[in-house]
């Protein structure tokens, strides 16, 4: 049975002029149909009406050889149309043949990278070797800054345009507070932001620049049941007796735990213990630098603070050897930490008995010239399970009281002693430090030395 071929269709509408005498408009796409001589155009024109229909077939035709692109002898559908072919078609073969090439070029590509991945489990699949010399260690790391840190940049930099923080956890605020602190940007004005809405936690940094009545309103709006922590760093200047009193005056606090006042040089005895006397269950009480603090108060910190498990009297002067000796032998059983940092009244016989009263695990008594090797082993001996100890500027420490310390206290983590010792020297500053290691095996845990 013999097959059909169809033959392509010549647009007659595109070919043939509208008018006898209008020259053929040219096709959008593709490449242009070869001119008509001057001659043939001269029979389009001249030719008579009952024989212009045949010229204009005849042009048709011409024309239809170029646009008609037929292979007889293959099969119908089976063949493809390819480059130039397919183009001259129109849009929609030039657009198939984009897409067939790009699915081809993305199964190569895939093909490529199963192949590179069968590689044999001995042999290497690249040869590298470093640019960078490997005796020069490891590259410096560049470090991104987190998104967290780049906000709170901009809002530091304009916290005097910021309405209120109201919505952000406590974390959050104390976080900026101390951002705002340190650029020394806290202002009577600015800190209102961190303290309303009675938040749990209020840490302020540094609070040098607040006067006492910004300083009280601020206590005011803090100064809630629901307030936990209180820290206020370099507060001399606001934290006066009114401003204490006013503290007082809140109510009991019965879940705060943490009273942290650096630098309160203004506070009175009689201020911190109406303070104390509203936060029965406090744990951790920090009163570093306070020069007017006495035995009036310290002595009464047993029966306000009873549960009280950690106490930092650091570089308070005015507090005696007998009032610390009242507290620190029995009186608070709870207590693991003390910080008696820079008190002269500090000696060998307090810290002896301060180890036998007391559960302690973290000690400071830096700058405290009145000990010695003999504190230091007296301290090892009822002390075993101690776990910090910072000992800078004592010179009387020699080799003698680190072995008491290393031989019984195996849990040590923490030593600090940044004074300079030589024991052939009797134990007196040689401008060096010195630290024989073989008197520390024995710390397992010694983690700063």
């Amino acid at each position: 049975m013999a097959k059909a071929t169809k033959r392509p269709r010549a647009d007659v509408t595109d070919a043939a002029p509208s008018e006898p005498g209008e020259a053929a408009p040219k096709r959008s796409h593709g490449a242009q149909p070869p001119p008509l001589l001057p001659q043939q155009q001269g029979e389009a024109a001249n030719a008579p009406v009952r024989d212009r229909r045949e010229v204009m077939a005849d042009v048709a035709r011409r024309r239809a050889a170029h646009f008609a692109n037929y292979a007889a002898d293959e099969d119908e559908g089976a063949g493809e149309l390819q480059g130039k072919q397919a183009r001259t078609l129109g849009p929609w073969s030039s657009a198939r043949q984009l897409v067939e090439a790009r699915s081809a070029a993305v199964a190569a590509r895939q093909e490529k990278i199963l192949d590179a991945s069968r590689v044999s489990p001995g042999k290497a699949a690249v040869s590298w070797t470093p640019r960078r010399d490997p005796k020069l260690g490891s590259r410096p790391i560049c470090r991104v800054r987190p998104l967290f840190e780049l906000c709170a940049d901009v809002l530091v930099e304009y916290i005097e345009d910021v309405e209120s923080l109201l919505g952000l956890p406590d974390s959050i605020k104390n976080r900026l507070s101390a951002a705002v602190c340190q650029q020394r940007k806290l202002s009577n004005e600015v800190v209102h932001l961190f303290s309303e809405g009675g938040p749990a936690e209020f840490v302020l940094t540094n609070c040098a620049a607040l006067e006492p009545d910004a300083m009280a309103t601020v206590v005011k709006d803090v100064a809630t049941p629901r307030l936990e922590r209180l820290e206020l760093t370099f507060c001399g200047r606001g934290l006066t007796e009114s401003t204490a009193a006013a503290l007082a005056a809140a109510g009991p606090l019965d879940r705060l735990q943490v009273l942290a006042l650096r630098g309160a040089y203004r506070l009175t005895d009689a201020a911190l213990c109406s303070i104390l006397c509203n936060a029965s269950n406090l744990q951790v009480l920090r009163l570093p630098q306070n020069s007017l603090l006495t035995e009036g108060s310290i002595k009464q910190l047993p029966s306000l603070v009873p549960l009280l498990r950690e106490l930092d009297l650091s570089e308070c002067r005015g507090v005696s050897g007998a009032a610390l000796q009242s507290i620190l032998t029995g009186a608070m059983p709870c207590l693991e930490s003390v910080m008696l940092t820079g008190i002269p009244e500090v000696s060998n016989a307090l810290l002896a008995e301060m180890a036998l009263g007391l559960p302690l695990r973290h000690i400071s008594v830096a700058r405290c010239s009145g000990v010695s090797d003999e504190g230091l082993r007296g301290l090892a001996a009822a002390c075993p399970h101690l776990l910090t100890l910072r000992a800078d500027a004592c010179t009387k420490i020699t080799d003698a009281g680190i072995v008491a310390l290393a031989e019984s206290c195996k849990e040590l983590q923490i030593y600090k002693c940044t004074c300079s010792f030589d024991a052939s020297s009797g134990g007196h500053n040689s401008g060096s430090f010195t630290l024989r290691l073989p008197f520390l095996l024995n710390c397992e845990h010694l983690l700063e030395r």
